[in-house]
Formats: structure tokens, C-alpha cells, sequence
């Protein structure tokens, strides 16, 4: 079930920062300049956020599933099984309670959001019961579980659990492209490819495949232009790297896959390759994962995935992922969120996961293991911070601190005691000269 709010009306008025950050950011775009970019990315991209600065719980009554900063950075939206929650994040380290909304006709959480690229509009997912009337007047659930704006604002793509694919028109308020069986399973998540185009975009699948499509040549489910095979189980999410070539996927395998686009499986080999035949008697939403080392199953002799990386916990629920920003780290890692509350960033230079953010102020006693889990991680585009969701009904907040570098602020009057000192000296210097 979708449904789409104005999202400037629930933001209200919010003062721009006017940052150097910001002022650099406006000059490269009027001028077409990288102006400094690469020094930027090169001091940001080895300041990873290591300490638990914050936790945002007031007002929240619900489990928090889906969370995520703006392309500006100047505004947090999150979900709940109950409500949409937006925060004025504006300065960073203190964020302000903007709304809190309760959309009509949610069926357990709304299961994904997304806002357009001018923070106009919000699109929301949810689930919506159904009674078959053919089936005993057995009672389903129908829902879009995934959608994204395209690039240039006037599209949605969303994806249902009946494994459909739509796109839906914002200007004339219909949906001009559907596909039928996209997938042989619940469509679990899509993204866009590319931050300019809006024509190749990825979808994910229980049924382990991730696949790629073109909307010019879109008409049903054998219109995809690529495939990539190689997770065991279901695929959670996947997150493009806005760049056209590179994209991560998070399974429930607890493998985390690195993909080129240039390396996927064309339509003329789709018969010649298989998908894995996933476990059915695992069901991550109940199970543990059946084995001690992710990295022990057996590699798809077609897997052409850049790098894998394990570690983190995808149980429980549908764990996001997502690449970090480009402005600040040259998009050099993937973060996702895990079911035991812990978010891991993996770099993918080194191939190697580079921190573990885990909240060691757990009360075990308190808290169940359900309690935990982190669905959802943010990085913010212009500073080291990361926001995640928790079941606790809380949003986390990260940022980097060092001990090694300490800066003591210099009060005003410290300040002018300082300048009439060196004033001073100068004096009595020029006077012992003339002497």
C-alpha cells in the first residue's frame, strides 16, 4: 500500500546552515568545479565515527524500522509501526523534534519511505490485509515492500511481495509500466543505478537473485537486461553506488556482496545459469544461521561478486545497507545494520571491515534479543555521523572522537586578555628599541 505525503508541510521552515561546507558545495556546482574535493575526501575517509554520541527516544512509543538523512543533510526522517518521524537536523550534534505524524491504514510498520530530491514529497510502504474470497475467505497479506524516487523526481519504483515491479507517474497519477513475475519471490527491495538516470534500475529477491533493468525496454518479466547470482538465501537489500557501475547487496546468508555491473550475467547466458536453491527450513526471522562461518558455504561457480564480507547479522527482519557518502569518503565503505544492534562498516579498498559500532550499555536482563536490532543506518553526507534505528524505540547517533587531539575553546575574554598581552609586549619592545 503506498501512499505519498507533502513533505514540506511536515518539515515546515527550516533555516538554511550557511557553513563552509556548504559554501563550498554551492560553488562547485555553480562553477562545475571540484573545488577541493579531493582533499576533502582524503582527510574525511579515515575519520570513522567510533562513539556513541546520542540517543533520540522522546515521544517514541514504537520499534523504529526505517531511518535515513536527506541528500542536504538538514533533515533525519524516520519510521515506526506507528508513526513518520522527522527530525531538523540542521546542526548535526543537536537535532530537533520537527513532527511526529500517524498515517491511516498501517498494517504492522510502514516497511519503507523515501523522499524526493527537492524534499517536496514522502512516499511510504505498507502492508494491507486481504481476504480472499476464492480461498475460504483466507485472510493475506498484500504490500509494496520497497520504493525509491528516480532521479529526476517524477517516478516512484516500488516493488510488492506478489513479485511485481511498478512504475508510478507523479504528474499524471498512474502507473505507466508494471511487471508481472520480476521475480520468483517477494521483491524485497530496489534502487536506481545511477544519481542522473532514471532508466537502470536493481531489484532483490528471496529468491537469491539480483537483477538489473532497463525502464526503456521494460514490458514484462523477461525484459531484464542482467542478472547476478551468488547469495544462498534471500537478498535483503540492495544499494546502489550512484556512480552506474557499482552495487551491495545484504543477504540472509550474513554475506554482504560487492557487485560491477560490468561483470553481470547478459540474457544470452540466462538459461546456462541457476540461482542457488535456497534452505527452506531456515527461517531468518526465527532461526540462527546454521552456520558458525558464513564465509564456510559453497561459492556459485557464477558468482562474480567484487568482494564478500561477513560478520554482521541479518535475522529477524529485512537489514539495510548502504554505501557512505561521496562527498566525505569517496563512497570508500558499506555500512549495515545488524539484528544484535551492532553496525558494521567494511571498506572496500582493503576488503576488510574497518570498525564495529556496538552500544555496550546493554542491559541483557532487560532487553530481549528481538529488542536489539538495528534495521536501518544513515550516514550523514557532510559530516562523520551515523544514525541507526533500534527496536528500543530509539535512534543512535555515532560520531568520531579522538583522545589524541583535543581543541579547548578560547572564551572572548580569555581571548582579549590574550591580544592586549602581545599589545603590551610589542609596546615595551618598540620602547627598549628606542632606548
Amino acid at each position: 500500500m503506498m501512499r505519498t505525503w507533502k513533505f514540506n508541510k511536515m518539515r515546515g521552515k527550516i533555516m538554511k546552515n550557511k557553513s563552509s561546507m556548504k559554501s563550498i558545495k554551492k560553488r562547485k556546482q555553480q562553477f562545475d568545479i571540484d573545488f577541493e574535493g579531493r582533499d576533502e575526501r582524503n582527510f574525511y575517509q579515515h575519520i570513522l565515527p567510533n562513539s556513541l554520541a546520542t540517543t533520540y527516544e522522546e515521544d517514541i512509543t514504537a520499534r523504529i524500522y526505517g531511518g535515513r538523512f536527506t541528500k542536504k543533510g538538514n533533515l533525519y526522517y524516520a519510521s515506526s509501526q506507528e508513526e513518520l518521524i522527522l527530525y531538523d537536523t540542521t546542526d548535526p550534534n543537536k537535532w530537533q523534534l520537527k513532527t511526529i505524524y500517524s498515517p491511516n491504514n498501517i498494517s504492522w510498520t510502514i516497511l519503507d519511505m523515501d523522499v524526493d530530491k527537492n524534499e517536496q514529497f514522502l512516499r511510504q510502504e505498507t502492508l494491507r490485509v486481504v481476504t480472499d474470497e476464492e480461498d475460504n475467505n483466507r485472510r493475506r497479506f498484500f504490500g509494496m515492500m520497497s520504493v525509491k524516487f528516480s532521479p529526476c523526481g517524477k517516478q516512484t519504483l516500488s516493488s510488492s511481495n506478489r513479485c511485481q515491479l511498478l512504475l508510478y507517474d507523479l504528474e499524471s497519477n498512474r502507473t505507466i509500466k508494471k511487471v508481472e513475475k520480476a521475480h520468483q519471490e517477494d521483491i524485497n527491495s530496489v534502487c536506481f543505478s545511477h544519481h542522473y538516470n532514471p532508466n537502470i534500475f536493481y531489484s532483490a529477491s528471496d529468491d537469491c537473485v539480483l537483477k538489473v533493468w532497463d525502464q526503456r525496454t521494460l514490458q514484462d518479466g523477461k525484459s531484464c537486461v542482467g542478472k547476478f547470482v551468488g547469495h544462498s538465501q534471500g537478498i535483503t537489500c540492495v544499494a546502489g553506488r550512484n556512480d552506474g557501475n557499482y552495487l551491495a547487496s545484504n543477504g540472509k546468508d550474513q554475506l554482504l556482496k560487492l557487485w560491477d555491473l560490468r561483470y553481470m550475467i547478459t540474457p544470452n547466458n540466462f538459461l546456462k545459469v541457476r540461482p542457488f536453491k535456497r534452505n527452506t527450513a531456515f527461517d531468518y526471522r526465527m532461526h540462527d544461521f546454521y552456520l558458525p562461518n558464513p564465509l564456510d558455504q559453497k561459492r556459485h561457480p557464477d558468482d562474480k561478486s567484487v568482494m564478500t564480507f561477513s560478520g554482521h547479522e541479518v535475522l529477524r527482519t529485512l537489514i539495510k545497507c548502504q554505501f557512505s557518502p561521496e562527498q566525505t569518503t569517496g563512497q570508500r565503505y558499506i555500512i549495515s545494520g545488524g539484528s544484535n544492534g551492532e553496525v558494521h562498516i567494511f571498506d572496500i579498498l582493503s576488503g576488510e571491515t574497518a570498525t564495529v559500532l556496538n552500544d555496550e550499555q546493554y542491559d541483557q536482563e532487560y532487553f530481549d534479543e528481538e529488542d536489539m536490532c538495528s534495521r536501518d543506518v544513515s550516514w550523514h553526507p557532510e559530516v562523520p555521523l551515523i544514525a541507526q534505528t533500534s527496536f528500543q524505540c530509539q535512534i543512535k547517533v555515532w560520531n568520531y572522537e579522538s583522545d589524541e587531539i583535543k581543541i579547548k575553546e578560547v572564551k572572548s575574554e580569555d581571548q582579549s586578555m590574550k591580544q592586549s598581552r602581545v599589545m603590551t609586549r610589542s609596546m615595551l619592545k618598540q620602547r627598549n628599541n628606542k632606548q
